[in-house]
């Protein structure tokens, strides 16, 4: 197995694009097992030409705007290294998405589609939590001893592989079984709960919007985050969200432009039918959108946020 970590930078101009700054892997006979070997490259950013903050705050940022690296031959390296492992694991669903669509940037052809284990989320069913962990709190969790900086990537690969010693067989099932899907807590559509929501100057706007993810439990009224959406058709987006007391709801988000080219939407917590978990399925294997809270930071072990560990650390 190898356990993959990113660092990147936000896309935050036309082109469309969170670009890869840095790539660390570590290779282990099982998960749980000891490290056998590591794989680490920094890239030069070449697409974007500004940080954005939360990317200014990476440790090792110096060492990729040194680096004369480009993607495609930083990518070469790890494909190479990988050799035939195809199976993969990373702390959040975020990093194979971005990797994925830095080779579509560069037209790469990049196999890395055989099998993916999101350990964050293999963690938190591990220690029975609904909320996603970051990883610094996970670490502080086991009592793993922390002597090397956090939001580095192969920094983080090697506490991600100390980590996944305490994720259970079980956890792991339920990732890799279509059971999951009714996991969820099923209710008709309460009269009122599907709203119209916008106008949003950009879809990426009305998926990260606060409007958009924070949801109420049609039980209890308790709040919870849509953390990420999922698609695999083209302006129909599922995510979920949580309650502590009646445990995690589907959410259903239709968005599309309008004739004054701003988008608007209808969110709404759709009813138990075959054609609903059909579509959930579908679009479990489609384009990931991990929410980040707009103006907001990442927090590293000293108090700030970073990018992509909110798609990684990974949480609102």
């Amino acid at each position: 197995m190898i356990i993959l970590d990113l660092e990147w930078n936000q896309g935050y101009d036309k082109t469309v694009l969170d670009e890869v700054l840095q790539i660390g892997a570590v290779r282990v006979d099982r998960l749980g097992g000891p490290i056998t070997d590591i794989f680490c490259a920094f890239i030069r950013p070449r697409v974007h030409k500004k940080m954005k903050q939360m990317a200014r705050y990476l440790p090792e940022l110096r060492r990729s705007l040194d680096s004369e690296t480009t993607f495609p031959e930083a990518m070469g390296a790890f494909l190479d290294w990988c050799g035939e492992e195809r199976e993969f694991g990373a702390w959040g669903s975020g990093d194979m998405e971005v990797l994925a669509q830095n080779c579509r940037y560069w037209k790469m052809e990049a196999d890395l589609s055989k099998k993916v284990w999101d350990l964050q989320r293999a963690f938190s069913i591990t220690v029975g939590t609904g909320q996603s962990v970051a990883l610094y709190r996970a670490v502080e969790y086991c009592g793993v001893p922390a002597p090397f900086e956090f939001h580095n990537a192969l920094n983080d690969c090697v506490y991600t592989a100390v980590v996944s010693q305490w994720i259970t067989p079980a956890a792991i099932d339920e990732l890799s079984s279509p059971a999951w899907v009714k996991k969820f807590t099923w209710t008709s559509e309460p009269e009122g709960s599907s709203r119209e929501i916008g106008p949003f100057q950009t879809a990426r706007s009305g998926l990260n919007s606060r409007t958009s993810r924070l949801m109420s439990c049609p039980l209890c009224g308790e709040k919870g985050w849509v953390i990420q959406w999922r698609s695999r058709r083209e302006g129909v987006y599922f995510g979920t969200f949580p309650c502590r007391e009646h445990g995690r709801f589907l959410v259903r988000f239709v968005m599309s432009p309008g004739e004054d080219g701003l988008f608007r939407g209808r969110l709404s917590l759709p009813p138990l039918t075959d054609a609903t978990i059909q579509a959930y399925s579908e679009a479990m294997k489609g384009q990931l959108h991990s929410c980040k809270a707009l103006g907001g930071r990442r927090r590293r072990r000293g108090g700030r946020r970073r990018s992509g560990d909110e798609a990684r650390e990974k949480a609102s």
